[in-house]
């Protein structure tokens, strides 16, 4: 639950939301999202420094709405806005108002309810606002008020320094929320080291009959209802001597039975316990998952820019420097030399490796940057790739490429053609293909990337070395939050298609 609330906190559209570069609706959609998805919360609130309510986004009957922001008043239900006015960045407050009162003429809790609230803050520690997240708790308090109400006792749920968390089945009037009960430990002393003590059990004592029960509270680590540090609460069932006295057979039967049916609503909330537990160990199994593919793709990552280094500075060394080395040979020759002849001969091999030397050298910049693509744009850049590759190759080769591609990034464009490119050579070096189909399309907020062939395909459960670049291929797409899909038979060709947002990450690792 504490990691929920600081997810909310930290989305980016709310950063975005409060630097003015987000509209309200993007936020609401975005919190909206998640009460449709998330179990146990029904409630997001976002509210101003001073208090004030921003947005309100409920679901109820399973589906979720959007409540007009009370502006100008303060949220009147967040755990303590005193308390949450004053919390510190990264400190929860966590709020039960179910166990408290509705303020109604019976002052009963209609629907338990707990509350999480937690600081917005921006890159800076500067305060924003704050986040409250709501969530609807199983019904066992109402429950409990049912039991209670069928015996003459009490029925009583403690905290762990005693205090009365909610009390059910009692013939006074139940005190309003802020009037807070007397604490059980002082009215009952006894008794309450006796229940402090144990887990389970039943005794008497001059002042009744207890049944007694712990209910833990793991995973919940601190509220404004449960002292910090607490790990359990205590369900009482209380029946005074006098009341005993009054028909001691009945009330001594209902006892018992109203204690079984409390150990069943504490088997229940176990269950409840345990659920959201597991439920959350399972999210957690998948982000550790997430996370180590992130780290096995920068790992690689490394690996290859390391290799790629290295090609490029061998290539250096063999080319720049073997070819200048021919050349200076051939001029110092020129030099010695007295026949025109040979003096020509040799500077005109001088001449030529430089030539040579100089076509390498565009030939190398092409391949760590696309000029084309930044003097062109990705379409025609991408088709003359595919041209050079049908005149180099002998392969058919055909291209359909969008014709407006302003809502392309600049680097999603960049890692589009470095994709279409390792294609076709994957295409020239493994398919002994006749025919080639390469489309770029545009499709709604995403870049399609499809190249076909009809070359020998491969089987694809077998997963291919390094020399087919699949994993650069998939390194590249993962970076940019896309889409990598191969199909292969063999015999039956090839078809990588690769899908990408139009606009990139907004960060990439």
């Amino acid at each position: 639950m504490r990691s929920d609330v600081h997810y909310l906190a930290s989305l980016r559209v709310l950063g975005a939301f409060f630097a003015n570069d987000a509209e309200l609706s993007e936020l609401e959609e975005a919190y909206s999202k998640f009460i449709g998805r998330a179990s146990g919360y029904h409630r997001v609130r976002l509210l101003d420094t001073s208090g004030r309510e921003l947005l309100c986004v409920h679901r109820e009957h399973g589906r979720q709405d959007v409540a007009p922001a009370a502006q100008g008043t303060e949220a009147s239900e967040p755990p303590d806005l005193a308390t949450v006015l004053h919390l510190s960045r990264g400190s929860v407050a966590f709020g039960t108002s179910g166990l408290g009162s509705t303020g109604a003429a019976d002052d009963r809790p209609v629907s338990p309810e707990f509350r999480l609230a937690t600081a917005v803050v921006d890159p800076d520690g500067i305060g924003l606002g704050f986040l409250v997240l709501e969530g609807q708790g199983p019904d066992l308090l109402d429950r409990l008020w049912a039991l209670g109400r069928e015996f003459a006792g009490q029925t009583l749920l403690l905290d762990e320094t005693g205090r009365v968390l909610h009390r059910a089945g009692d013939r006074e009037e139940i005190r309003a929320a802020g009037a807070a009960p007397r604490p059980f430990g002082d009215r009952h002393p006894a008794a309450w080291e006796q229940i402090a003590q144990s887990a389970l059990g039943q005794f008497s004592n001059g002042a009744g009959i207890f049944t007694f029960a712990t209910v833990p509270l793991d995973p919940v680590r601190a509220t404004d209802g449960v002292p910090e540090g607490a790990s359990a609460l205590k369900i009482v069932t209380f029946v005074s001597k006098a009341q005993t006295l009054r028909g001691i057979a009945p009330a001594y039967t209902r006892h018992l039975r109203a204690g079984l049916a409390g150990l069943f609503a504490v088997f229940l909330l176990s269950s409840y316990v345990a659920y959201t537990r597991g439920a959350r160990m399972d999210h957690d199994r998948t982000l550790a998952a997430s996370e180590r593919r992130l780290r096995e793709l920068s790992a690689r990552l490394l690996v290859a820019q390391s290799r790629e280094r290295s090609r490029i500075a061998r290539d250096l060394h063999d080319e720049v420097g073997q070819t200048g080395t021919a050349v200076h040979l051939h001029l110092q020759r020129a030099t010695d030399v007295a026949d025109p002849r040979a003096k020509d001969e040799l500077i005109k091999r001088a001449d030529v490796a430089v030539e040579g030397l100089l076509r390498w050298a565009q030939d190398m910049a092409g391949q760590l940057r696309a000029p084309l693509l930044e003097d062109l744009g990705l379409g025609e850049a991408v088709q003359h790739l595919v041209e050079e590759f049908e005149a180099q190759t002998g392969v058919s080769a055909t291209v359909d490429v969008p014709s407006d591609e302003d809502s392309i990034s600049p680097a999603v464009a960049e890692e589009s053609y470095r994709i279409v490119q390792e294609a076709l050579t994957n295409v020239t070096r493994h398919a002994r293909a006749t025919r080639v189909t390469v489309r770029v399309e545009i499709q709604g907020e995403s870049l399609l990337l499809e190249i076909e062939d009809d070359g020998v395909g491969f089987d694809t459960s077998i997963r291919p070395d390094d020399g087919f670049g699949i994993i650069g291929m998939s390194e590249r797409v993962a970076l940019f939050r896309g889409r990598l899909e191969l199909e292969s038979a063999v015999g039956e060709g090839t078809t990588v298609r690769v899908v990408l947002p139009l606009s990139g990450p907004s960060e990439i690792l």
